[in-house]
């Protein structure tokens, strides 16, 4: 597995390399070294615009996993737009087409509901680590009042506290 990702990391610095000296040998070194600079910072902020959409759906309330399968998706092209090049800044590019953005979900299973056991639709994973009985609703009798603590009780009611004047 190590080797695989050294191999993809070695194509990548490789591919990224040649097509920014090509670029280079079209545009000039300086703006070429801006330009990576400029898709970077759009990149950044692209992935914070993302997350305060994804967050602001999550707390709108609904089906989270809808929103987390476009988040997902759009994160990884934010992530692809913000690793320097010109590669990974056209893929992300492509992955931000609305249409292409659905298709891949579709394809991967990302929209609508995510798959079976996930932590999202509440399957296996979900209950992983929850203490047997939570979430069992009780049938009782709800009993309005104050929580005392056993030294509250034994002591009896405290004295108003004492808040010092401010310094001027």
């Amino acid at each position: 597995m190590v080797r695989k990702v050294l191999a993809a990391a070695a194509v990548y610095v490789v591919v990224e390399g040649y097509v920014a000296v090509l670029v280079a040998h079209q545009l000039g070194a300086a703006v070429t070294v801006l330009l990576l600079a400029a898709i970077g910072v759009v990149g950044s902020r692209l992935l914070r615009r993302t997350g305060l959409r994804t967050r602001a759906a999550l707390r709108g309330g609904g089906d989270p996993s809808e929103v987390m399968g476009r988040g997902a998706i759009t994160v990884l092209a934010a992530g692809l737009v913000t690793l320097p090049g010109f590669v990974t800044a056209a893929l992300g590019a492509v992955l931000l087409i609305p249409p292409v953005t659905a298709a891949v979900a579709r394809r991967t299973r990302l929209s609508g509901r995510l798959a079976e056991g996930s932590w999202v639709s509440g399957g296996p994973a979900w209950r992983m680590g929850r203490p047997s009985g939570a979430g069992t609703v009780i049938e009782g009798t709800v009993i309005e009042g104050e929580v005392l603590s056993e030294r509250d009780a034994d002591d009896g009611p405290r004295p108003p506290r004492q808040v010092p004047p401010a310094d001027r």
